[in-house]
C-alpha cells in the first residue's frame, strides 16, 4: 500500500518543480490553451496546502517566489528546450493526465474518489482542443564554403 509522506519540504519541491517543467518544455500557446486547466490547478493546490496547514501554504508561496526571483535559471533552459525540441505539444500532451492524482494526496479513498468525479469532467473539457503541432524551427546554421 502507498503511505502518504508528503512534507512541507516535499510539497515546495513537487510545485516548484511541476510548474518549472511546464514553463520549460510546453511551447507558449500550448500555455496559453490550458490556463483554464492550470488556473484550475492552481486554485487545488492552494487549497491543499490551506487543508494541509500553514507550513504548506508557506511552501506554495515559496514555489512560486523561486520563479520571480530566479528567473536565470529557468529562462535560458527554456530557450534551450525550445530551440532543441522535436517533438510538437500535440505529442506529449496526447498521453497526458486529465485530473490530479487525489489517491495520491488524501487518506480517505471515498473523498478522493469524489473529487475525482468532480474534477475530470472539468479538465476534459478545459483540455486543449488543438495544440502546437509543430515543434518551434531551430535557425539553421548558415553553412560558408571556403
Amino acid at each position: 500500500d502507498y503511505v502518504q509522506n508528503l512534507t512541507a519540504r516535499k510539497f515546495y519541491y513537487l510545485e516548484r518543480n511541476r510548474l518549472l517543467t511546464l514553463l520549460i518544455i510546453a511551447q507558449q500557446r500550448t500555455l496559453w490553451q490550458m490556463s483554464p486547466a492550470l488556473l484550475l490547478t492552481e486554485a487545488a493546490t492552494w487549497a491543499y496546502a490551506a487543508l494541509k496547514g500553514l507550513p504548506y501554504l508557506y511552501a506554495r508561496w515559496r514555489a512560486l517566489l523561486w520563479f520571480m526571483h530566479h528567473p536565470e535559471g529557468w529562462r535560458p533552459l527554456r530557450a534551450a528546450v525550445q530551440r532543441k525540441r522535436r517533438l510538437s505539444d500535440a505529442v506529449w500532451l496526447q498521453d497526458a493526465l486529465i485530473g490530479l492524482p487525489f489517491n495520491q494526496l488524501m487518506d480517505s479513498e471515498a473523498i478522493a474518489s469524489t473529487l475525482d468525479s468532480l474534477t475530470r469532467p472539468l479538465y476534459k473539457l478545459l483540455r486543449p482542443r488543438k495544440t502546437a503541432s509543430t515543434p518551434p524551427q531551430a535557425p539553421r546554421p548558415s553553412s560558408s564554403s571556403s
